[in-house]
């Protein structure tokens, strides 16, 4: 018999043994056409009815001739599946006793279903070792989210959240494991590939820094570091764990707990490349330079103003965070070199301006709003803000 391979995990692809599978391009009405064929495929052994498809893949159209709608289809499926270059395409989707099935007459393979049954075998595995090479073996079937180009579906989406948890729960396993087993090296490369699937896990990034650790390289585990703190800040508002910190603590202590040459201190005070721009920082750093300042203004009287911008929600989730991106670009080209502004939550930005009056203050507005308006003509950006005097404050 036939043997058809098909993959769903980071794509979709449809190829007979010993050819090369190519990603399919789903786009416009072919969306509809590959979501079909998909559907077909995960339920290949059992059959789908006519009514489930129409369903499935159109449960809010209300079409005068469905069944007619679902034909025509079919029909379009079986044109392109033939141009895949598949061996008899046009019989890989059959209909007998209104059922449709896929391939009866093939033995079709699915990346997604080796997939769980190799990371379910990791699971059910008591021997570290083996657990750990059957969960290799497995992730290296992850490629990426379940199909990608058909997701937000109403039938994909929850497949998508269940392959990923699988995945997830079976890297947790396995890099205990491997750190158990003292194989620092091989939970590198495993906690990399756990946190590219998935980095608001941030017990992945703590497996990797301190494997970066164990293997000589602290400096990489403090680069992880500077990247997983700004990855939070922008995507979630938040701050990286306790665990986190105290990994970062380690590493630093293990690079700079000797002695120090210059260049090391030199590293160890910049800590990342900084931008020719303004100074972004995280708010804790924000909040204890403020502090600095207004204790400074105590004794030498210097004024400081505190700029807060605020945007105007829009109507989505994903243009305000496309918004807040804008704004801090702005921020970076229209501030000084060493006016310190951060992100306070997904609608608000904070700028010191050390040694600037109220009026001065207003000019900076200007000068960001007139940068705005270069940048993004055509955003629909509508900021609101406000200025205050730091001396005003009452900061202890």
């Amino acid at each position: 018999m036939t043997t058809i391979h098909v993959e769903m995990l980071g794509g979709f692809s449809i190829y007979e043994e010993g050819s090369t599978g190519t990603q399919i391009n789903v786009a416009g009405r072919a969306r509809q056409i590959w979501s079909l064929v998909a559907y077909l495929i995960l339920h290949r052994v059992k059959g789908v009815s006519a009514q489930e498809l129409i369903d499935v893949l159109w449960p809010d159209a209300e079409r005068e001739n469905p069944v007619g709608t679902l034909k025509n289809n079919i029909s379009r499926a079986r044109t392109a599946l033939e141009k895949l270059g598949l061996p008899d395409a046009k019989e890989l989707i059959q209909c007998k006793g209104g059922f449709y099935y896929w391939a009866p007459d093939c033995v079709t393979t699915l990346d997604a279903e080796e997939f769980e049954q190799q990371a379910e075998a990791s699971g059910e595995e008591t021997d570290p070792a083996e657990a750990v090479e059957k969960a290799k073996s497995a992730l290296a079937l992850y490629k990426g989210d379940f199909l990608p180009t058909l997701s937000y579906g109403s039938w994909t989406t929850p497949l998508s959240a269940w392959y990923r948890t699988v995945c997830i729960k079976m890297c947790r396993q396995a890099a205990n494991q491997l750190k158990e087993l003292g194989r620092y090296e091989e939970l590198v490369q495993l906690a990399r590939r756990a946190f590219e699937i998935d980095p608001s896990v941030e017990e992945f990034s703590v497996h990797l820094m301190r494997s970066l650790m164990e293997t000589g390289d602290p400096k990489q585990a403090l680069s992880h570091y500077t990247h997983v703190k700004r990855l939070f800040m922008d995507n979630y508002g938040a701050s990286p764990s306790p665990e986190l910190e105290l990994a970062q603590n380690e590493a630093v202590q293990m690079l700079y707990g000797q002695d120090m040459t210059k260049s090391e201190l030199t590293s160890f005070l910049q800590e990342q490349d900084l931008d020719a721009g303004a100074f972004y920082c995280e708010c804790s750093i924000f909040r204890e330079i403020v502090q600095l300042y207004a204790r400074s203004m105590k004794r030498t009287g210097r004024s400081c103003q505190i700029l807060v911008i605020s945007l105007e929600r829009p109507e989505s989730a994903e243009k305000q965070a496309l918004q807040i991106k804008w704004l801090e670009q702005v921020l970076s080209q229209a501030l000084r070199g060493g006016d310190p502004y951060t992100k306070v939550s997904t609608t608000r930005m904070l700028v010191l301006l050390p040694g600037a009056t109220t009026e001065n203050g207003k000019l900076v507005m200007d000068r960001i709003m007139d940068r705005l308006r270069v940048n993004y003509p055509r955003s629909g950006l509508k900021l609101n803000w406000r200025i205050y005097d730091l001396g005003t404050l009452n900061i202890q």
